[in-house]
């Protein structure tokens, strides 16, 4: 069989496999068939989800690749229905009866099922495969209506079809659906209409699925802009269903805004349904109503048409009706919107206020972070679809609940009784939560963690210590890593907590402790040698070249270790899309019945290990730590950091960056906070379709001031491209010439900048594509992921503060075309405190717009930029509970810049360090990210709040601005 299959091939096997209906030929070709199918599946399969960047090379390979693996995996389809029609047919008679038949049809329907979900989501992948089971759809009624020999005829309640028929006529409706819902997402909103509308006038379907497809419809209204139509058409939904179920119509439901719910318990816990459960008309109800309900509320507290308080009793509502990870990070989203809103205006609250107020204010605060950590939880504990979003922000909210239901007993006026009883039912949560969720999920936060271990609360440090200690148990070649740092800190608390928790590892108090205590001594010795390696000053001005035999013998001979080597894919987690969770609702079975639940603590570990054996989030077979080359390039930059080869087990040879005077720290959390993004990226239907990702590597710290930074290759510096490219076209590149004309202008700035400085440096870099990539396919994919890559970066840049963004800071990465940025010493704002502040938000010169095409910043940038900061601003939250961390550990350059009357007595400054070292936020770290905070929402200067579309256009305009340019210091280069 040639690929691709056209049409009339498809049609000529599907008559060849009717017209040999047994026998070994027809055998043979149904074997072929299926083979075929099976093998692209698992060949999409392999190759779409290997890692990011082989994901979005599969979502823009060319229509005739797609084709050839469409076809075939049709192919395959279409032997797996004439299998089951061959077996159906050969059948007796006595199992030929209707619902013998609707049970075989649903084999053959889940088959379809699985097999679709091995492809990859792409519209132009999966929409032919669904059209082709609509259709075939159709040839098993006409088999069936054809063959009136079956017995026991059922009707159905919904049509005048038997129910075996009605089976097909509801697989053929919902497969319908999935392509709408498919076709909507891709931007084809008027194909997905016209689906929807050929369902509903050709289909009698059941009252749960004529809801899901108005439903459907309404998302189509949403994304078109008729945001009124849309909640009119769900609220009609909703108000129809309802009539089978026990809740009132959503539009009667009102109630006081600042009310808020006192009770704690949580919905009482619902086994997980059996298969029968979930085909019965209530079960199909009930999911309609919430597949309405849930998007319903979201576009109310979008368009703020309801109160907050409202809504958030719906969730509750939704909830007991339907669990879901969805339902409860939702209402977990109201009840954190509810307490920064409350947060705020305590905030602002004046000294004036009454105690009996001020207990009341506080006793709502306590309330609500109960509801978010409750709700959070519970979203976490189904899957970790919101594990990034919902786990860092749940930790930090804790954090605070700890701090200050430990401060509001010792006031006369409060009610320690009800504080204290709703510390120890969080405290139950965190326990349970600690116990049943799968541990590698923790490695996410660990720097989170890691920096709270001088909570005051002992719980909390108890809590954490649990935590580290099962991560050592289980993962210790990445805890250990994180760890390192931490042991070596300035602060003497924090340092004596990090080596507590590890002597407790040596002490074979967790399983395996030999082993661990091994790997700890192996990590503190090489650590050391590392550190050595990073300070070490060379012998002159010009050396370039060092020598591990000679200048660092101690390091040398750190050979078979059994440490892994410190790449991303090492130290990262693979987490499960769709992890099994039918035992997680017993994760908060004690809350309901108090802490004295009785549960066994070695059992609920067990289960945890069996859930964590479930899913490998790394290799088994990363590579160790087997030897260095001897060769050490010492780089000529001012703090001279070392390039280094570590040799894996595996023989290949991984290089490292060895900095010093640099806290890289920053760079460890700026990585992780890049991660968060790329998930948040790949989780939206419109990025991810276009493949937005932010290019990480490995930012290990060894302590305060200095750590090691994974080398990134193939890849080169744009300053060396254009320089290049310069000399090619004889243009001198005199820097001191440069100088005199920013220092002594003959014009104004911006004039200057326009006339005098751009004619003399053209834009070229267009070139270095047409060079690297001469394939007119390549050409133009490298460029679209030049100017995608370069447009989300800077919006995160903007967000972070990010600046010293001259030549030498962005890479091009010569594979793919994507641009790739290091070195992030200058963050949060520190840009704008040098000699000369750099004030334009991120860099966009005139040979980066050259580079982006005729459209320029106009085309793809622009749109990139808009979607890129919109989906910041949705995940505001999480994403600033990832930054939370600095607060308490903060860095070492801040705690330089602290104020000199700070220090001045002793006992102020001893004060200053116990604040430091108990984990007290940094008054320089609050700062910067209230700056951050502030541009999440919109309002970067303090002023009225911007739309998505007005922040972007203003930052291109200031990024583009020559005025602003012209101010830019003479080695930022920005006229290059």
């Amino acid at each position: 069989l040639e690929l691709p299959l056209p049409v009339d091939a498809l049609r000529s096997v599907m008559a060849l496999q009717s017209n040999t209906a047994s026998g070994p030929f027809a055998n043979l070709i149904s074997m072929a068939l299926a083979s075929i199918g099976r093998g692209v599946a698992d060949s999409v399969r392999t190759h779409a989800f290997s890692d990011d960047s082989s994901y979005a090379a599969y979502a823009s390979i060319s229509n005739v690749r797609a084709s050839s693996d469409v076809h075939a995996h049709m192919v395959g389809d279409i032997a797996v229905m004439a299998s089951h029609l061959s077996s159906i047919d050969h059948s007796a008679d006595h199992d030929r009866d209707c619902l013998t038949l609707a049970n075989k049809l649903g084999e053959l329907f889940e088959h379809w099922r699985r097999r679709t979900m091995c492809l990859p989501p792409v519209y132009a992948v999966q929409e032919p495969v669904l059209m082709l089971h609509t259709r075939l759809y159709d040839v098993l009624l006409d088999h069936l209506r054809a063959d009136n020999s079956h017995s026991a005829c059922i009707r159905s309640e919904f049509s005048s079809e038997c129910i075996c028929a009605e089976s097909i006529i509801d697989r053929k409706v919902r497969t319908s659906l999935q392509a709408a819902q498919l076709a909507r997402m891709a931007g084809f909103r008027a194909t997905a209409m016209g689906i929807l509308v050929h369902s509903e006038l050709t289909c009698a379907a059941s009252p749960a699925l004529r809801a899901m497809l108005q439903t459907e419809h309404a998302h189509i209204l949403w994304d078109e802009g008729h945001a009124a139509d849309a909640m009119s058409t769900l609220v009609h939904v909703t108000n129809s269903l309802q009539e089978h179920l026990s809740v009132p119509p959503i539009s009667s439901i009102s109630s006081d805004p600042h009310t808020l719910n006192t009770t704690m318990s949580l919905p009482s816990a619902r086994n997980s349904k059996s298969s029968d459960d979930r085909l019965s008309p209530l079960a199909e109800i009930e999911s309609a109503y919430v597949r309405a309900a849930l998007p319903l509320l979201d576009w109310q507290v979008e368009t703020k048409s309801h109160s907050l308080s409202e809504i958030r009793d719906r969730y509750e509502q939704i909830i007991k009706i339907q669990e879901s990870d969805r339902a409860y990070y939702a209402a977990g989203r109201i009840y954190d919107v509810l307490y920064s809103v409350l947060e705020n205006r305590a905030g602002s609250r004046s000294s004036s206020l009454s105690k009996s107020r001020s207990s009341s204010w506080d006793k709502h605060m306590l309330l609500l972070q109960c509801g978010l950590i409750r709700n959070y939880l519970r979203s976490i504990l189904y899957s970790p679809r919101y594990l990034f979003q919902a786990l860092p922000r749940l930790l930090t909210v804790w954090f605070e609940f700890s701090t200050i239901s430990a401060q509001i007993p010792d006031r006369a006026d409060s009610q320690p009784n009800m504080m204290g009883n709703l510390a120890k039912k969080i405290d139950t949560l965190i326990s349970n939560m600690t116990t049943r969720l799968p541990i590698y999920n923790f490695l996410v936060v660990l720097s989170q963690l890691a920096s709270r271990i001088c909570h005051e609360n002992q719980n909390v440090f108890r809590h954490i210590q649990s935590i580290i200690l099962r991560l050592l148990e289980l993962y210790p070649q990445q805890t250990l890593w994180k760890l390192m740092a931490a042991k070596r800190s300035t602060f003497e608390i924090r340092r004596q907590k990090c080596e507590t928790i590890l002597d407790m590892a040596r002490s074979n108090q967790i399983p395996n402790g030999h082993h661990i205590s091994m790997l700890i001594n192996q990590a503190d010795k090489l650590t050391d040698e590392l550190l050595a390696l990073c300070n070490a000053v060379p012998p002159s001005r010009n050396t370039t070249v060092m020598h591990m035999s000679r200048d660092f013998q101690r390091l040398a001979i750190c050979t078979n270790l059994e440490i892994i080597v410190p790449l991303q894919h090492c130290l990262v987690p693979n987490l499960p899309e769709n992890p099994p969770n039918s035992d997680n609702e017993l994760a908060l079975s004690a809350w309901a019945v108090g802490s004295g639940s009785g549960l066994a603590t070695n059992s609920l570990r067990q289960q945890q290990e069996q859930r964590s054996m479930l899913h490998q989030p790394f290799s088994s077979d990363l590579p160790t730590i087997s030897s260095f080359d001897n060769e050490i390039a010492v780089m000529l930059s001012l703090q001279r950091p070392k390039r280094f080869t570590i040799v894996g087990s595996d023989g290949k040879r991984y290089r490292f960056l060895g900095k010093p005077k640099d806290d890289l720290r920053k760079d460890a959390r700026l990585m992780e906070f890049n991660s968060m993004i790329n998930r948040l990226l790949s989780t939206n239907s419109e990025t991810n379709k276009r493949g937005l990702h932010i290019r990480t590597y490995a930012v290990v710290p060894l302590n305060e001031d200095c750590g090691l930074i994974q080398w990134i290759a193939p890849s080169t510096a744009i300053r060396q491209q254009l320089l290049e490219l310069y000399k090619a076209h004889n243009v001198p590149v005199n820097m001191g010439q440069v100088k005199s004309i920013l220092e002594k202008p003959t014009l104004p700035g911006a004039e200057t900048f326009v006339k005098v400085l751009l004619p003399m440096f053209p834009s070229v870099l267009h070139e270095w594509f047409l060079r690297s990539f001469p394939d007119p396919p390549r050409w133009l994919a490298s460029r679209t992921n030049f100017t995608r890559s370069a447009a989300v970066m800077s919006m995160v840049g903007h967000i972070l503060g990010l600046g010293d963004r001259h030549c030498e800071n962005i890479l091009l990465d010569e594979s793919t075309g994507g641009v790739m940025h290091v070195d992030f010493n200058c963050l949060f704002e520190k840009g704008m405190t040098l000699e000369k502040p750099e004030k334009v938000p991120f860099r966009l010169t005139h040979n980066m717009v050259d580079a982006m095409g005729v459209t320029g910043y106009e085309g793809s940038f622009r749109k990139t930029c808009e979607m890129t900061l919109s989906l910041l601003r949705e995940n505001r939250d999480a994403l600033m509970s990832v930054l939370e961390s600095f607060l308490h550990d903060p860095l070492l350059e801040w705690k330089r810049r602290e104020t000199r009357s700070s220090r001045a007595s002793a006992a102020s400054a001893a004060q200053g360090s116990r604040g430091a070292a108990g984990g007290q936020p940094n008054e320089q770290a609050a700062k910067c990210l209230g700056v951050i905070n502030r541009k999440l929402q919109g309002i970067p200067g303090g002023v009225a709040p911007l739309s998505v579309e007005g922040h972007v256009d203003s930052l291109i305009r200031d990024a583009t601005r020559p005025d602003l340019l012209f101010q830019m210091y003479v080695g930022w280069a920005a006229f290059m």
